[in-house]
């Protein structure tokens, strides 16, 4: 397995950077100079991140890449009284709050990573949970 399949794709890491979720990970993407204004986001180990300076531009955004455990400890296990729910089908995840009858946020995605980070950010944008930030 590679490490791109265990972490959030870049702009779901992107997206829950904007919505103000903050926390120590164990990898972040960097935004690697390509020329002619054009970046590439590179994986990297967090301690490992070197910050570039390329003529007058320095580049050094980065982004949290969650792993699927780091995720869902920021999920909650409920949203009123729907359940957090995670199916494996065809090889898709489908992950969604549900109780026995419906169910609120159904994402679906081939990496269980990227299912959990669209519905954080679908929980955190809703304003169903709070952001709980590491210091």
């Amino acid at each position: 397995m590679k490490l791109e399949d265990l972490v959030c794709d870049v702009e779901y890491a992107e997206k829950l950077k904007e919505l103000g979720v903050k926390r120590d990970t164990n990898f972040s993407y960097f935004m690697e100079y390509k020329g002619d204004n054009k970046f590439n986001p590179k994986l990297w180990l967090s301690k490992d991140i070197l910050i570039y300076k390329i003529k007058t531009m320095c580049v050094n955004d980065t982004y949290s890449a969650f792993t699927t455990d780091e995720l869902l400890e920021m999920l909650p296990e409920k949203i009123k009284e729907y359940e957090l729910t995670i199916t494996k089908y065809n090889d898709e995840y489908l992950v969604c709050y549900e109780v026995i009858t419906s169910f609120i946020g159904r994402f679906r995605d081939y990496k269980l990573s990227n299912a959990l980070g669209k519905i954080l950010i679908w929980a955190i944008e809703n304003e169903l949970m709070e952001v709980k930030n590491e210091d």
